[in-house]
């Protein structure tokens, strides 16, 4: 019985570092303002109320899978909604992004180390309404960003649990 049972894992880990194996997802966001301070309200009732303002992020997400694979990516999941995933092929890496208003306070950082793998910049292109199988459902609400995507027509899976913070430019 031990025998089976540490013969089926092997199996599932197999399958699981198989799936996975030179796939890479890198996830960034960055905190934005509108540069407009929401206006104050004075209700009927003569109560003032201040609106809050609306959190708004730069993304940066990055697909990476090996040059001798062919995948196909079929699903972008951001914060539990699907997105339409607009992508493109980066030219080069390493991908770096600068920031900060001057030089003096300029600052880089390296989104995508250099490799040799084939490398997508995904953008989400539109919210999209989906029913959720139960275990997309689970991945969805346990991630922040979930990329589906094709090998060999089988459906695979990648997350990032949260996305990498990068300092917004106006706080540099």
């Amino acid at each position: 019985m031990k025998k089976i049972f540490l013969t089926a894992t092997f199996l599932i880990a197999l399958q699981i570092v198989h799936a996975q194996t030179g796939v890479r997802l890198y996830t960034y966001k960055q905190q934005v303002s509108s540069g407009v301070r929401p206006e104050t309200v004075v209700g009927e009732d003569g109560v003032t109320v201040q609106p809050v303002a609306k959190t708004r992020h730069n993304l940066w997400i990055y697909f990476s899978h090996p040059q001798k694979s062919q995948v196909k990516i079929t699903g972008l999941f951001i914060n539990g909604k699907k997105y339409k995933a607009k992508q493109s092929k980066v030219a080069q890496t390493p991908v770096v992004y600068n920031y900060g208003d001057t030089p003096e306070l300029s600052k880089s950082i390296i989104l995508v180390p250099k490799t040799n793998a084939v490398v997508y910049f995904i953008e989400p292109a539109g919210v999209l309404s989906f029913t959720p199988s139960a275990v997309l459902k689970k991945m969805t609400s346990q991630n922040e960003v979930v990329v589906s995507y094709l090998i060999k027509g089988k459906t695979y899976y990648i997350f990032a649990r949260q996305m990498k913070e990068l300092t917004s430019a106006a706080m540099v």
